[in-house]
């Protein structure tokens, strides 16, 4: 699989040692998991402060035909660290919508838990905010809960695309990376079955 970066100006600022990290990060991730076709990777200034607040410096978000944006706040302490962690867990969701859909609630506990996973055996690290914001139990409590309600399996679209967010970064009583944390636990239940 071949790859292509480009950056914008303001991006003199990443230095070659950091376009070496995410290169390295980048082959890793596809020498673990292949993807279907080529990758583009586009990097730019992450300018929201609160976002970057949470997400240590950096964001990122793939889109179709295995374009990823990767948003780097050099402002930020921990965006070097949080660099490395993010491009395997994006990556991730590239490969999985190049094989897969992903229309539902259920489609995205399963690629946020992958994500995250991946993520961690290629850099490693402890476990990420998003994922503990619920414990393992409370995680697939919830997950029983909510198939009982029947909607794992309900189409995402534009008209209700807010049901989708709401389960992802939370409203209301559902908490903050709610399903973020379903989906690395129920990966996680899966994988440790699997041993």
């Amino acid at each position: 699989t071949a790859y292509e970066i480009y950056q914008c100006d303001w991006s003199s600022d990443v230095c070659s040692s950091d376009l070496f990290i995410i290169k390295e990060v980048l082959q890793k991730s596809f020498n673990t998991l292949p993807i279907k076709g080529d990758v583009t990777l586009y990097i730019l200034p992450f300018c929201n402060e609160k976002s970057s607040k949470d997400l240590d410096g950096v964001n990122a978000f793939p889109v179709e035909g295995n374009i990823l944006y990767l948003l780097i706040d050099i402002n930020n302490p921990a965006w070097e660290k949080s660099l490395k962690e993010t491009i395997p867990h994006e990556y991730a969701h590239l490969v999985y919508t190049s094989y897969f859909e992903w229309n539902s609630i259920l489609d995205g506990f399963i690629n946020e838990g992958l994500a995250e996973h991946l993520r961690e055996f290629i850099v490693g690290g402890s476990i990420a905010p998003w994922s503990q914001a619920l414990t393992k139990e409370k995680a697939l409590k919830e997950l029983k809960d909510i198939s009982k309600k029947e909607i794992l399996n309900q189409f995402i679209d534009d008209s209700n695309v807010d049901f989708y967010i709401s389960y992802f970064f939370g409203t209301g009583d559902l908490p903050k990376w709610y399903g973020y944390s379903i989906g690395y636990w129920l990966i996680d239940e899966i994988l440790s079955k699997s041993k």
